[in-house]
């Protein structure tokens, strides 16, 4: 796999973007069951670059695992290069690609 050179966007410029348009990029991946396991290690070896988790419905297909995942706009053009080269690995199929606005109120300590 191919490193990503994407720019990282700082964390003070995301919070003050993030307040702002409270937009979120949000993924649904479809990809084999053995897979699954490459693809988790990727994006955890990413740290902070999105949240994930496995679709529940999903866990019960015996063959393929459908993975949500939800990301600042910022962190957008990183998830897309990023995807893009997990699908140069393996057989990876994105089921839903939008943007949406977050709704839930945010609390800063």
């Amino acid at each position: 796999m191919q490193k990503s050179t994407s720019k990282t966007p700082t964390s003070s410029s995301l919070t003050r973007s993030y307040l702002k348009t409270k937009e979120l990029y949000h993924l649904n991946l479809r990809v084999s069951k053995k897979d699954s396991v490459y693809l988790y290690f990727i994006l955890e070896s990413h740290e902070g670059i999105c949240f994930y988790s496995t679709i529940h419905k999903s866990i019960s297909d015996a063959l393929f695992r459908e993975i949500e995942i939800y990301a600042t706009i910022e962190f957008k053009d990183a998830i897309d290069h990023l995807i893009t080269n997990i699908q140069n690995e393996i057989n990876l199929e994105i089921i839903l690609c939008e943007v949406v606005i977050d709704n839930k109120d945010i609390v800063l300590c």
